[in-house]
C-alpha cells in the first residue's frame, strides 16, 4: 500500500492511498501539513501517541 515519506506534504483528511507511512502523522494545525514522526503542540491528533511527548485532548496536542 502506498504511503508518504517524512516531510512529504499531507492533508488532514487523507485518502487511504495518500496517508503518511505508519507510524508517522500529518503534522498540521490546519488542512495541509507535512508527514512527521509526531505532531507538535496545537496540532491535530486522535491519540496521545501522535503527539510529540504531549497529550491529545479534544483533537489537539496539548
Amino acid at each position: 500500500e502506498f504511503c508518504k515519506s517524512i516531510d512529504s506534504m499531507c492533508e488532514v483528511h487523507e485518502t487511504a492511498d495518500s496517508k503518511c507511512c505508519s507510524p508517522m502523522v500529518c503534522n498540521t494545525s490546519k488542512r495541509y501539513g507535512k508527514c512527521a514522526k509526531c505532531a507538535d503542540k496545537g496540532n491535530l491528533c486522535s491519540s496521545n501517541t501522535e503527539c510529540c511527548g504531549k497529550r491529545c485532548h479534544d483533537g489537539r496536542c496539548k
